[in-house]
């Protein structure tokens, strides 16, 4: 399997690995994705000048009632819960997948406390639906 190292002017480093379905589970899949998050959130609290950035997704933008999805997240400069002092609402990574039973629009947006100080939203919406 090939690997792409692909650089940033911000110093960043990227290692792009192309997923071939057989050979990849879905949880391995997402498992990169959290850390890809994690990068991205780097990028963007340099950027910004910020202490602490978050970065968050869904595994599918649309799904059936009880259908599942997974939500996905990083963050940088965030304080772990288990830190002690004013925690962060959720570990600084993770994935979580979920089964809603009502149709509608949802809104997930996680909040991290920066381990210097600051705090910071990250946000994302699924749909479900009514199963066909």
């Amino acid at each position: 399997m090939k690997h792409r190292a692909v650089a940033f002017a911000t110093g960043a480093v990227f290692t792009l690995m192309p997923f071939a379905a057989s050979a990849v589970s879905v949880a391995d899949m997402e498992t990169q994705l959290m850390h890809i998050l994690g990068q991205i959130a780097a990028l963007q609290a340099e950027k910004s000048g910020s202490a602490v950035a978050c970065a968050l997704v869904a595994s599918k933008s649309s799904v059936a009632v009880g259908e599942p999805f997974s939500l996905i997240w990083n963050s940088f400069g965030a304080k772990d819960p288990a830190d002690g002092g004013e925690l962060s609402q959720w570990a600084r990574g993770g994935i979580s997948t979920l089964r809603l039973d009502k149709p509608g629009n949802y809104k997930y947006t996680f909040t991290f406390n920066g381990v210097s100080g600051g705090r910071t939203d990250c946000s994302t919406t699924i749909s479900i639906h009514a199963a066909r």
